[in-house]
């Protein structure tokens, strides 16, 4: 991976992050899919997909197809921008799916995300 420094604030469809990982997960990435106005016209969602975390006993990882956040999310959790050719998952059927039941955008810093994901998937952290 080649890694070049970000310009804070400036968020674009494409990008792929380094962010602030659990332990188990210094390799994940983060990909930004798609950037769209928000149920709340006031708040911007960010339509994002996460590869490479470990699942909490076993030896197997697990990508996340879609995740929908906030710009605070991102600017918590982002370190570098970084130039891959690793494959991510399509996010699309869980962003449809998302649209149709009216879902939630996440605030929390995404290792915060994926740790709360463990717990009520696996009943443990992979922490």
């Amino acid at each position: 991976m080649k890694v070049t420094n970000p310009t804070t604030g400036s968020y674009k469809v494409g990008q792929v992050w380094t962010y602030d990982t659990l332990p188990n997960d210094k390799n994940s990435i983060l990909k930004i899919q798609e950037i769209e106005m928000g149920f709340d016209p006031a708040q911007l969602v960010y339509h994002i997909s996460v590869i490479d975390i470990a699942v909490p006993g076993q030896a197997q990882r697990t990508d996340l197809m879609h995740v929908p956040v906030s710009k605070e999310t991102l600017d918590q959790s982002v370190r570098e921008i970084v130039e891959t050719d690793r494959t991510f998952p399509d996010y699309r059927e869980g962003r449809d799916y998302w649209k149709e039941c009216n879902g939630g955008v996440y605030s929390e810093p995404l290792r915060q995300i994926i740790k709360d994901g463990h717990e009520t998937i696996y009943g443990r952290s992979s922490d």
